[in-house]
């Protein structure tokens, strides 16, 4: 290979990652310049992330500063390319809020399998279902019942999802975000990735997982008109199983207290507004209740911030614990776990005699 050819594969590459980095902190070209002190022009800027030219090593250290990274971020290797990607609420986001919000999840992914490339401990989601169709709720109650049974879930409330959800392999990304955006399901070959956003309450955090689940693990018909709607009762179903609801509030019900939905909010995990969902979709209670009870909510404003709430622990905690692991067997310098983690962990302890 020509020296040339290398020196045009460098340019690319550099230009790629200034690019991922700049779309991670939310920035327009203008805004990198202005921020920068004017040191470079707009137009160079855009020459570098097309890798028509190089900056200089001064202008580069200056631009990781701006950007929150090391000028090391720029040589590191790139590997991903995230593939059905789906976000949620979609047409709500601006395309930089959008933007900054996939570059995250790549560069998060491309650290996880980094770090799980150098320990050899790689864990892919490979739970695999005939993908029957789903059409309508019963469907998906029969769906619900069979990963809780093959999971050693049963009935029981789940404690922490984001962590069970890295148990089966899926890696999980909190980041905050706007009230804007709720969460995505994404894919690099083996790898699914679901991001959601840590600025939401507990309750909601654990919904946004279990409904990007669904878009995983779920198949619908292919005119089917609104998958958003059918992941909804997913969620719902998969945190919530009709016959637990049931067995809670009773076949039929025609008044339920707030004590009762409160009661269901704090042991499962799962919003007053969802669980008022659950119990119509499972035929406890009628439709005219139903919206009766929606009207409450959102006259009370209770549909934006409830009267109670989830106190619960959720931790997607495995990323850090590879990480802590790594650093204590002498595995990873701690320069290292820090490129790598993004934060520096404390060092292990020296046990003497």
């Amino acid at each position: 290979m020509s020296r040339r050819k290398k020196d045009k594969s460098h340019l690319i590459h550099l230009g790629q990652r200034l690019k991922a980095a700049r779309k991670m902190a939310g920035m327009s070209m203008e805004e990198l310049v202005t921020r920068a002190g004017r040191i470079v022009s707009k137009q160079s800027v855009s020459k570098y992330e097309n890798g028509l030219m190089e900056p200089s090593p001064q202008i580069l250290a200056r631009l990781a500063q701006v950007l929150g990274v090391k000028p090391s971020y720029f040589y590191q290797r790139t590997r991903l390319q995230l593939t059905n990607l789906y976000f949620r609420q979609k047409s709500k986001l601006s395309r930089k809020e959008e933007a900054a919000i996939k570059y995250k999840a790549i560069d998060y992914l491309e650290r996880y399998l980094d770090l799980e490339d150098k320990l050899g401990l790689h864990l892919s989601f490979k739970y695999r279902l005939k993908k029957k169709p789903l059409e309508n709720i019963n469907d998906i109650e029969e769906l619900v019942m069979k990963i809780r049974h093959d999971w050693g879930l049963g009935q029981a409330p789940i404690v922490n999802l984001l962590g069970l959800l890295e148990e089966k392999g899926i890696k999980v990304f909190l980041t905050p975000a706007s009230g804007k955006f709720a969460g995505l399901t994404a894919q690099n070959g083996q790898a699914h990735v679901i991001v959601v956003n840590s600025n939401h309450p507990l309750d909601r955090v654990r919904f946004t997982a279990s409904h990007e689940l669904g878009h995983i693990i779920c198949a619908f018909p292919e005119d089917v008109e609104d998958e958003e709607s059918l992941c909804h009762v997913f969620a719902g179903a998969f945190l919530l199983p009709g016959k637990v609801l049931k067995s809670l509030l009773g076949q039929r019900r025609h008044k339920i207290t707030l004590w009762e939905w409160q009661h269901i909010k704090e042991t499962y995990g799962i919003s007053m507004q969802a669980a008022i969902h659950r119990a119509y979709e499972c035929g406890i209670i009628s439709q005219n209740y139903f919206r009766v009870l929606i009207h409450q909510l959102r006259q009370r404003g209770w549909h934006r911030v409830e009267p109670f709430t989830y106190q619960g622990k959720e931790e997607a905690s495995r990323f850090k614990r590879l990480l802590a692991f790594a650093l204590a067997e002498d595995l990873l310098t701690p320069a290292e776990a820090k490129r790598i983690g993004g934060e520096e962990l404390p060092q292990p302890l020296e046990i003497t005699a």
